[in-house]
């Protein structure tokens, strides 16, 4: 259910969102847009059907699923590739942890995993592990039967520790996409990984340009050169905006980095918007000061939207007004 927006709220994201772009045809210069992270995860299971679903009739242009593989390299929407932290995978098979304790995707065939529930604050709701298939699928039946065209996010996750267990996410991701019909509607696909090997996997594998965004973790800083080189075949990047004003390794100050991003012609996302006064005071001190975001991806995309639809109001009216005063004169 969509919290209260108290005054606070909404000039606290009023500024956090007045800082990202109009979103056009260029990066820092069009309608903003927001991707729905593991859906509607605020209220609902993240990667859940059901999440998804909400997240479509909030109106957020991509609604986005973390990717892990099964043992028979069939993709799931799951948080992590290790699973009891977020499900019951513990309780249902309680004697196939391995020797660190954990439960992972990799270790469970896909048949097993779709037994798998998610944990929930509601006890009463606690659907099923979906794969990828499924999620996607149920945005393309929306899309069809609304004739919107809300695209799909997948961010794939831990690449090299799925390579290191003897499996290729990247290989199987680009085979379910290719299956699925998406190399016909590449624009519709918004794509991240952790690392730029990973995303130019993908970008070579599907053989056409799609929109790939790298988030930027840790505290590894990335030059100039890098975000230029990145650039040549990269869309977009997801800094973390905090590591970079607090790391001075970093060769430029955050609000720099972006323009630098920007004039190289990325794409440049924030992320953490998670619906409360804190979460959201905390991301507006990494994005405001004219950082000039081009989107935000949230956990909570009702309330994004909500503010975004507001902000664009607030800005068309004074586009108007300038207007009206430019044929007076």
């Amino acid at each position: 259910m969509l919290p209260r927006l108290t005054r606070s709220m909404m000039h606290t994201l009023a500024i956090l969102l007045s800082a990202i772009c109009l979103l056009g045809s260029s990066p820092g210069s069009h309608r903003r847009i927001v991707i729905a992270q593991g859906g509607a995860s605020h209220e609902l299971p993240r990667n859940s059907l059901a999440a998804f679903v909400r997240a479509y009739h909030t109106g957020a242009q991509y609604i986005q699923a973390d990717a892990v593989l099964s043992s028979d390299n069939v993709l799931f929407g799951a948080t992590s590739p290790s699973l009891d932290t977020f499900t019951n995978i513990a309780e249902l098979y309680p004697d196939r942890a391995r020797d660190d304790g954990g439960w992972y995707s990799v270790d469970f065939t896909s048949e097993e995993l779709a037994r798998v529930r998610h944990r929930h604050d509601s006890k009463v709701f606690q659907p099923t592990l979906s794969s990828l298939d499924d999620l996607l699928g149920v945005v393309t039946r929306l899309n069809e039967t609304t004739g919107r065209r809300i695209g799909v996010g997948i961010k794939l996750l831990e690449p090299v520790w799925h390579q290191e267990q003897g499996h290729d996410i990247v290989a199987t991701f680009v085979e379910t996409l290719d299956r699925l019909g998406y190399k016909r509607r590449a624009g519709e696909v918004l794509v991240q990984a952790d690392d730029a090997t990973t995303l130019l996997r993908v970008r070579r594998a599907f053989g056409q340009p799609m929109r790939l965004v790298l988030a930027v973790e840790g505290d590894e800083p990335i030059s100039h050169g890098r975000i230029k080189g990145y650039a040549e075949w990269g869309w977009g990047i997801l800094p973390d905006l905090s590591t970079i004003e607090a790391d001075k390794a970093w060769d430029v100050r955050a609000e720099e980095w972006v323009q630098v991003a920007h004039d190289a012609g990325l794409y440049v996302f924030v992320s953490d918007l998670a619906g409360d006064e804190v979460s959201m005071d905390r991301a507006v001190r990494r994005t405001g000061g004219g950082y000039r975001a081009d989107g935000i991806e949230s956990t909570h995309p009702e309330l994004a939207i909500e503010v975004v639809e507001v902000i664009h109001g607030e800005e068309d009216a004074l586009k108007e007004e300038s207007r009206q005063r430019s044929r007076q004169q």
